[in-house]
């Protein structure tokens, strides 16, 4: 027979005996935000703003953030409802900001290719959205918010311990806005190389072939395409070479005067050389072809190659008029036409070139971030700029959130230089406009800034990043933050929960922040909370960020006040009756739904304004 065991039970609920510790709170960040510093956003998906804007009113939040995502619903919202939304904010002291719509700024289409027009239409849309803004607080300088990109980018993963490294880089062609992805890949060669032995190595049955990584694909792709661009050229003129050959040496004292159309090029034509007339003319015209080529190659080399490698471009430049003889300014006009339509001396010297360019590589294709950054900065410098003249006093602020990883901008790093190069073309249109540098470098400040959202950062777990990498991200742009977007998931997807209820590392990143000297304005998103659970997620944010429940920051704070029914979210049912959290006045659901709760007002309960039935 089997021994009776004693079973214990225990703490099946731990109730509120513990409650009095916000530790205890299973939710609780462990950073505290006083409640009038946690915002919210409206909805981002409805022109109707002002209803979304009330109803966070009601729930007595202060700092609110307005707008939508897609740039034609953002067109329908009207002037009136922002000038109202302006009014509102005023009677309920409420800080109102603006997440502008998803505009790429750098102009490049997220399918590739890039346009001077696309990039304009970008600036403009975003300088409506700046002018329109501004109706919101006409007096204050309200921040916009504005995705750094929406274009896909590099694409770092961490390996072990290791530093991170480039899992997939985005590369762009600079003169078409052609994307090709390339990504760390395994390959196999006939003859694999070491680079370490700078010697092949054997390929065996078992081997584990070579480990090419987005920079050095990147490399050969700049190569490869290079090579061929100019073997093209030098096929065109081998076309040329192999009729003057066997041919031109028979015309070739009379061929400038057939070029010019003279008696001789009439005589030739009666004779027994029309054939060879014909086919000299055809290789001339191959050499014209090269030449355009070459000309065409020469440009791209000149615009995407290096300092030092301009110079030998310059040098064969000179060579090549030397070559062909018909820029020498100390010979006859005669002998300079001559030396023009000597076929056999414009061959030689296009070879020459032509081998010339073989030797430089010009980086046509670079990470789409080398180039982004240079578009997008212009586009913002040039809102920016033009907002902050048209009234210095009260330009809206341009804040540039970080997007998911995996698109351009979204590492620390890159986002740190994105601000810099803005900030710096804003000094200089500054500058230019009469404005002392030290006056502009302040605005340059004051004006742009960084809309940190932790939750995207916390989606390069997914990509094998730990908690301190996410937060060395954050480090690396925290002297630029002046909003910032909390929002919780648990990195994989943008699952937008509130504070505390994912593996964000709110605290350590909100405290890197503050030693940063951040004292902007903080905006949770939880919009996936209430897409699913069909409530405010505002109680809960409160919680999360132990927020005191009075302005003179003593406790008890919310997050006591929210465990008192301990941390148990599903129904309640018999065992714990809601009647028992009413009765005691614990749990921010017994409130009505004017301020906050889940309970409808003015049904006898004890918030109704009449007496309990």
């Amino acid at each position: 027979m089997e021994d009776k065991k004693e079973v214990s039970v225990s703490d099946i609920y731990k109730g509120g005996y513990s409650s009095l510790n916000p530790e205890t709170a299973s939710t609780y960040t462990g950073y505290s935000i006083p409640a009038g510093n946690i915002g919210a956003p409206a909805k981002p998906d409805t022109a109707n703003q002002i209803q979304h804007v009330t109803q966070l009113l009601n729930q007595g939040i202060v700092p609110i953030e307005v707008g939508t995502l897609s740039p034609d619903v953002f067109e329908q919202i009207p002037d009136e409802q922002l000038k109202e939304i302006n009014r509102l904010s005023k009677l309920t002291n409420a800080k109102v900001s603006v997440h502008a719509p998803m505009i790429e700024p750098s102009g490049i289409a997220e399918k590739g290719g890039w346009s001077e027009s696309d990039q304009k239409l970008a600036e403009r849309r975003l300088q409506s959205v700046f002018e329109r803004s501004r109706q919101l607080d006409p007096k204050g300088h309200v921040p916009i918010t504005i995705h750094a990109s929406n274009i896909p980018g590099m694409e770092l993963e961490k390996i072990g311990k290791g530093k991170p490294q480039t899992k997939q880089m985005i590369a762009i062609n600079q003169e078409t806005g052609e994307l090709t992805p390339l990504r760390r890949e395994r390959k196999f060669y006939p003859i694999p190389y070491d680079e370490k032995e700078k010697e092949p190595i054997p390929l065996t049955l078992d081997a584990e072939g070579e480990i090419y990584t987005p920079e050095r694909e990147l490399e050969a792709l700049n190569h490869t395409k290079w090579d061929n661009a100019v073997s093209s050229a030098i096929f065109q003129k081998d076309k040329a070479d192999q009729i003057i050959e066997t041919h031109y040496p028979l015309v070739k004292d009379v061929y400038p005067d057939i070029i010019q159309g003279g008696e001789k090029l009439k005589d030739a034509f009666k004779g027994p050389y029309r054939d060879v007339i014909a086919r000299v003319q055809t290789a001339h015209e191959h050499l014209k072809e090269t030449a355009m080529q070459m000309r065409a190659l020469f440009n791209k080399a000149f615009q995407y190659s290096s300092e030092e490698e301009r110079r030998k471009l310059i040098k064969l430049s000179e060579q090549y008029k030397k070559d062909l003889g018909y820029f020498d300014k100390k010979k006859s006009e005669e002998e300079r036409l001559q030396a023009q339509l000597d076929l056999e001396r414009q061959s030689k010297a296009l070879q020459k070139m032509l081998e010339g360019l073989k030797q430089v590589q010009p980086k046509l294709y670079v990470p789409v971030e080398k180039f982004a950054v240079e578009k997008s900065a212009e586009t913002f410098s040039n809102v920016v700029f033009d907002s902050f003249k048209k009234n210095p006093d009260s330009a809206p602020k341009l804040s540039i959130e970080n997007f998911h990883p995996g698109s351009a901008f979204a590492y620390g790093k890159q986002l740190n230089e994105l601000v810099l190069k803005t900030k710096e073309k804003f000094i200089e249109k500054a500058k230019k406009q009469g404005f002392s540098e030290e006056l502009a470098a302040k605005k340059a400040d004051e004006l742009i800034q960084v809309t940190l959202d932790i939750g995207h950062l916390n989606m390069a777990r997914k990509h094998g990043f730990e908690t301190e990498d996410i937060i060395k991200e954050a480090e690396a742009i925290a002297k630029h933050v002046g909003h910032v977007h909390i929002t919780d998931n648990f990195g994989f997807y943008d699952s937008h929960l509130p504070p505390g209820m994912g593996n964000v590392p709110t605290k350590e990143i909100l405290e890197k922040l503050e030693k940063a000297g951040f004292k902007g304005r903080t905006i949770v998103e939880a919009g996936g909370w209430v897409q699913h659970m069909g409530t405010s997620p505002h109680p809960f944010a409160l919680e999360g960020l132990g927020a005191p429940l009075y302005a003179d920051k003593p406790s008890p704070y919310w997050t006591e006040a929210m465990r008192m029914n301990g941390d148990y979210y599903g129904g309640y049912g018999l065992m714990l009756p809601q009647t028992n959290y009413e009765m005691f006045g614990a749990g921010f659901a017994s409130l009505p739904a004017e301020l906050g709760g889940s309970r409808n007002g003015a049904n006898g309960s004890r918030m109704s304004g009449r007496p309990m039935e």
